[in-house]
């Protein structure tokens, strides 16, 4: 029996020691059709999700009759059901209000990332990257502060976002930035059942560009490829299709292969997670612990090193014997050739995201190794995600919302159905030249004249009208708009509304704290995406800022730190927090008080006052001090007597007047007092 060998190419690419090289030697560079379609299923099973996705952002934006029902074996909308049966279909959008309530609970306390060192010698360092992200966070370009409103409002209408931290250039500044992609052109492993997102093995994003940004993105191609895409991307862009001109902007006639715009370039961008042997060093002299590829151990040189780890170690190895050292006590790199304790050290399985841009046949523009240190650019938030299910905040309250329209509907039909009633003519009585639809039609109008003719012996044309009977739709309706602040848990304290008389300002925001327990849940999802997104910015913050940048913020200041070190925050372990601000004009006027209170016992100096609170004047008064410190210090230097600065009596008493009478003081003592046991106060 003759053994079947296999090339030993095959035998050093297997899958297990490197996927990326075996999907090479197997399948080839140009083309990786299987991956396109191993998305393509990926996509697909995530229809369910955006068609609920749609259905609710038509309820929330006022197409609230656009349900597809079968009457007569046929599918028709509802609108079009009652528009047949000549009804107006009528809609009363709460939801909206609802929307809008939500955003606004988020929107009040303003959320920021703070960096947290897990080493307490490193606060100071700590305090700097914080700054750096801060920055980055407020700056123009990135705006954080507007793009996750809008991204909360996509979530909590959808129930499921995605973004994408990429460091780019825009407006020609290179930095970190945050995109926020449609989640109908994303993708991502349709077997994910962790609510951590951890065993995602694969996420992408469809791009739809013009022929300009295409080519100067995917740079560095021969005439012959340029001329072979411009082909491929012809050929697609004339392919028939079934999409409409009216139609091309409806998510409902998205197709993964097809562009609903002949005009844009449509390239697949797939980030799935690899796996490779690599060596996992310790370098004793340094003290750090990396992981570099095998070939680095005797074949190729090490960028931070220079040579090869066994070139490094022989020189070190040379230079302590030359200075005496014993061979046992000189500092080498160990990959598990040193026979340490250490099993962490040697050959390793790693994992690792490979990137990928392919075009709809599946041809290879770009691909290669996360450029990221921290993985994949995408981060991604689904809700509730229990059993790997998804459903909106909103797609909860729609049946109460059809059933409202449902009700308005009716009593418009009684109203108008009681105002006219009908009109009974006999046939006799009916002018010669008179037709039933002109009758109907003179009758409908306020002016009308109906000719009727008397010497045939019919009766006189009469209307019949009957009185309206009380069904109950006042009750249901008044039913189903309670229905819908139960389930959503959006009350009227939530929603802003007017105080009952004689309500006291404790209890009404005591209603609204216990009204946001009903949407918590949401909002610590949302909190964690935004977690999410600032350690990746952070992350990218540490690998690419290689050069000091000024950070400074205007209004705060940590550790004295107005520019960024990068050598400092190299190699720092941070932990980020989400932290509320606060920024409510209750709990501003109690930090203001508190400040004020610590002020007037001697506790903190009137610059102190002025650093920690918001208070009108604080900028103006602070800047006044400053100068005057400023004087004082050089007057100092010159060896003259400095003068103390005098305050005008009358200033000095206006100042008091202000802060002891404040309306704004006033009520945040009269809180403090009352409600000691406030949610804000712990």
């Amino acid at each position: 029996m003759t053994t079947k060998l296999r090339p030993l190419r095959k035998l050093k690419q297997s899958r297990e020691n490197d996927s990326v090289k075996y999907r090479h030697a197997e399948k080839g560079f140009k083309n990786n059709m299987e991956l396109l379609d191993r998305a393509k299923s990926c996509w697909e099973n995530m229809r369910n999700m955006r068609e609920k996705r749609q259905r609710c952002f038509r309820f929330v934006y006022g197409d609230q009759w656009g349900d597809l029902i079968n009457v007569n074996y046929k599918t028709i909308t509802e609108r079009e059901y009652i528009s047949a049966r000549n009804r107006t279909p009528l809609t009363n959008n709460v939801t909206r209000r609802l929307v809008n309530a939500t955003v606004g609970t988020f929107l009040k306390e303003k959320a920021e990332p703070v960096g947290i060192a897990r080493n307490p010698e490193k606060k100071k360092d700590a305090e700097m990257l914080t700054m750096a992200l801060q920055s980055n966070w407020q700056s123009q370009n990135s705006n954080m502060e507007v793009l996750l409103a809008t991204a909360f409002e996509d979530y909590i209408i959808g129930g499921f976002i995605f973004s994408r931290e990429s460091w780019c250039m825009f407006e020609g500044e290179w930095d970190t930035y945050t995109y926020m992609p449609n989640p109908a052109y994303c993708f991502l492993s349709s077997t994910m059942r962790d609510p951590l997102n951890r065993d995602m093995n694969l996420i992408g994003e469809i791009h739809d560009i013009t022929p300009n940004e295409f080519f100067a993105r995917f740079k560095g191609m021969s005439n012959v490829q340029i001329q072979d895409l411009k082909a491929e991307y012809g050929e697609l862009s004339h392919s028939p299709t079934l999409l409409q001109l009216d139609e091309k902007n409806d998510l409902r006639y998205l197709d993964f292969y097809g562009n609903n715009n002949p005009d844009l370039y449509r390239v697949y961008e797939i980030w799935t997670k690899e796996i490779k042997q690599r060596v996992r060093c310790w370098d004793v002299l340094k003290g750090t612990l990396f992981k570099c590829e095998i070939d680095n151990i005797n074949k190729t040189a090490l960028e931070e090193y220079g040579h090869t780890i066994e070139e490094e170690n022989r020189q070190r190895m040379k230079l302590g014997l030359m200075q005496g050292m014993d061979a046992d006590d000189i500092p080498l790199i160990d990959y598990g050739q040193l026979n340490t304790s250490n099993e962490k050290l040697g050959m390793f399985y790693d994992e690792y995201w490979y990137y990928q841009f392919l075009t709809p046949r599946g041809t290879i523009l770009k691909e290669g190794e996360s450029p990221y240190e921290h993985g994949h650019p995408y981060s991604v938030s689904f809700y509730p995600f229990v059993n790997g299910q998804v459903q909106s905040f909103i797609e909860d309250v729609i049946p109460q919302q059809k059933y409202i329209n449902r009700l308005v509907s009716m009593q418009d039909m009684i109203m108008r159905s009681t105002a006219k009633g009908v009109l009974l003519i006999d046939k006799r009585s009916i002018a010669y030249d008179s037709s039933r639809e002109e009758i109907k039609d003179q009758w409908g109008d306020p002016d009308g004249v109906i000719v009727y003719d008397s010497t045939k012996g019919g009766e006189i044309p009469r209307q019949v009208a009957n009185q309206s009977t009380n069904v109950g739709a006042d009750t249901m309706l008044s039913l189903q708009l309670k229905l819908m602040e139960d389930i959503s848990g959006i009350h009227g304290a939530t929603q802003g509304k007017d105080a009952l008389s004689g309500q006291s300002a404790a209890l009404y925001a005591q209603q609204a704290s216990n009204a946001s327990t009903m949407i918590l849940n949401i909002l610590q999802r949302f909190d964690y995406f935004i977690r999410s997104i600032a350690i990746k910015k952070m992350k990218n913050i540490q690998q690419f800022y290689n050069e000091p940048r000024y950070i400074n913020i205007v209004g705060r200041e940590y550790a004295g730190v107005k520019e960024y070190d990068p050598k400092r925050a190299k190699d720092l372990e941070c932990y980020i927090s989400i932290v509320k601000q606060g920024a409510t004009p209750v709990a501003s006027a109690i930090q203001n008080q508190l400040f004020i209170e610590m002020w007037r016992n001697g506790a903190i100096s009137a610059k102190s006052l002025l650093q920690g609170s918001d208070l009108p004047f604080a900028d103006k008064m602070l800047r006044v001090i400053e100068a005057e410190e400023q004087k004082l210090a050089m007057a100092e230097g010159s060896g003259r007597q400095p003068q103390v600065p005098q305050i005008d009596p009358t200033l000095m008493n206006q100042m008091q007047t202000q802060l002891g009478q404040s309306d704004v003081v006033n009520n945040a003592e009269n809180i403090i007092r009352n409600a000691n046991n406030m949610s804000f106060l712990t």
